[in-house]
């Protein structure tokens, strides 16, 4: 399949995410969460996942995540307890606030279709800071999902203790899915980088940026995969008509290729200031001083 095939699929998070000032990682990152919040067996939407598991689903490096647990749950948005011992981090959407935020809010149902609880108490399950410390790398219980992706997830299907149990999926069909493992994504990251290298316009060690553009950590899911590609090119595109149409005096201070992608400057929320150039010999504009009439 061509990479033009490939980056012409439909967007896999929420668009009006994008308005939570939470960035785009942000809104990956919330969009995942809706999606297993409206698929757990827990009656209060609670789901446990690790670091792992949300890089090899939505691509986001740790740094990502970090970012945008931090945003979501400063608006309301996401809720997240530690539990457990080894303790395990949960998370909950908190629906009823994100309809608030986004303005989407209807008081006649707010309180039908919303239901929020409290997290159930349990000295039992308080993270220990000693030699139970909280470590999410533990051990994960799989759910196959055939709807969608075959990303793990591990289900709350206790309301009291929240404690770890395997949803049965003897009966459940299984979907052929098209492989996507490490070899795949750096042909797909291969593909695309003559887009990324032609978007950002500045042309400095070609070598270097395409080595560090096979790095880039890319989600298991191959549709996920190519809109995390295809943001990265239109950020790219976006920086590089910036620097194309600044005074050459500021052109120099465009980032290299390699130190873009290693910054992972895609996910800044605004666009470098761009200083325009002096006038040449402090020369007066005189029609900035005098008005339409001369005077």
């Amino acid at each position: 399949m061509s990479i033009e095939k490939l980056l012409d699929r439909p967007i896999a998070f929420q668009r009006s995410f994008m308005g939570l000032g939470a960035g785009a990682s942000g809104a990956l990152f919330l969009s995942q969460a809706v999606y297993w919040s409206n698929r757990t067996s827990n009656a209060d939407k609670w789901f446990y996942k690790t670091i792992e598991e949300w890089t090899e689903e939505t691509g986001l490096s740790r740094h990502e995540q970090d970012g945008a647990r931090k945003k979501l749950k400063a608006k309301g948005v996401l809720e997240i307890v530690k539990k457990g011992i080894p303790c395990k981090t949960y998370y909950r959407v908190n629906f009823e606030k994100l309809a608030e935020v986004l303005g989407v809010i209807s008081t006649t149902n707010k309180n039908a279709e919303i239901r929020q609880t409290g997290m159930p108490e349990s000295g039992k399950l308080d993270c220990q800071e000693s030699a139970n410390s909280c470590a999410e790398n533990q051990q994960t219980i799989t759910k196959i999902t055939t709807e969608i992706t075959t990303e793990n997830t591990t289900e709350i299907t206790s309301v009291n203790n929240l404690s770890d149990s395997v949803e049965s999926n003897e009966t459940a069909p299984v979907v052929p899915v098209e492989k996507f493992d490490a070899k795949a994504k750096r042909e797909l990251l291969a593909q695309s980088f003559d887009l990324f290298w032609n978007a950002y316009q500045r042309k400095d060690n070609r070598k270097a940026a395409e080595t560090r553009w096979l790095k880039i950590p890319l989600p298991s899911d191959r549709e996920q995969a190519v809109v995390k590609i295809q943001f990265i090119i239109d950020q790219a595109q976006r920086w590089g008509n910036l620097y194309a149409a600044a005074p050459a005096d500021q052109k120099q201070f465009q980032p290299l290729p390699t130190t873009w992608i290693n910054n992972e400057r895609w996910n800044d929320e605004q666009l470098p200031t761009i200083r325009q150039q002096a006038k040449p010999g402090g020369a007066i504009d005189w029609n900035d001083v005098f008005d339409p009439e001369g005077f």
